[in-house]
């Protein structure tokens, strides 16, 4: 079933979900946890304000010899400003390789290939046996990170908590759904968003930390820089970011 919409009142929040075969069925709830991605319903109906976009192309590459565990927030300076980053993530005998581009940005799909085309020179990538699209949050301000309001909480993309300067989003969203929930367990319905907000608070700050160097990091002489400057420098200057 997925959510339609919801409504807070006194006694907690009605949840509305819609099953596969249209019908509707109301759920009576102390609290909400919206966890929702990128696209929350959840949030879009707390009018919290929405956070852009980028865009996000990915392929699935037969991986043909040695490689790292990951490589997250690869700059490629030769694609153009509306390239954001390049990522791989080796999983079993495949890599997922991605490219982020900006919001608006034209001829992704053209863009891409030239990522895959430079990414294959330095690393052993094989042929794509799958491509996905998707969308990724552009945190840029701190007023993007929001916890929720009222009884319902927001945890992950949903509540705009992901790294604005790699865009990695899993460890937030393991890391805020469990808080989320144990932030509802520990006492009354009514408090559970401002337990939420203390125990979020260390990784709200850790995103504003990461928001202070992404003007740099993202510009011609940040990523000229990386390019320039000896591998295991730029990844101990970067491990926090």
């Amino acid at each position: 079933a997925s959510v339609t919409r919801f409504a807070e009142h006194e006694r907690g929040v009605t949840v509305f979900a819609k099953s596969g075969d249209g019908t509707e069925r109301a759920i009576e709830c102390n609290n909400v946890i919206g966890c929702d991605g990128p696209r929350s319903t959840v949030r879009r109906a707390l009018g919290v304000g929405g956070v852009a976009t980028y865009v996000t192309l990915q392929d699935f590459c037969a991986i043909e010899g040695p490689i790292e565990p990951y490589f997250d927030c690869i700059y490629l300076r030769d694609i153009g400003d509306s390239f954001a980053y390049a990522y791989v993530v080796p999983k079993g005998d495949v890599a997922i390789v991605g490219s982020v581009f900006y919001p608006k940005t034209t001829r992704p799909y053209e863009k891409h290939e030239q990522a895959l085309t430079a990414l294959r020179q330095r690393l052993p990538l094989g042929k794509s046996s799958k491509r996905e699209a998707w969308v990724a949050l552009s945190v840029r301000s701190p007023h993007d990170v929001v916890p929720g309001r009222g009884r319902v909480l927001l945890a992950g993309e949903a509540g705009g908590f992901m790294s604005p300067t790699s865009g990695e989003g899993i460890s937030y969203a393991l890391n805020t759904g469990m808080l989320a929930g144990t932030a509802v367990a520990e006492g009354a319905p009514d408090g559970a968003l401002a337990r939420y907000t203390d125990k979020t608070a260390h990784i709200h700050a850790n995103i504003n930390r990461k928001l202070k160097w992404l003007p740099f990091m993202e510009s011609r002489a940040g990523k000229y820089l990386a390019g320039f400057v000896p591998a295991p420098l730029v990844s101990r200057v970067t491990k926090g970011l």
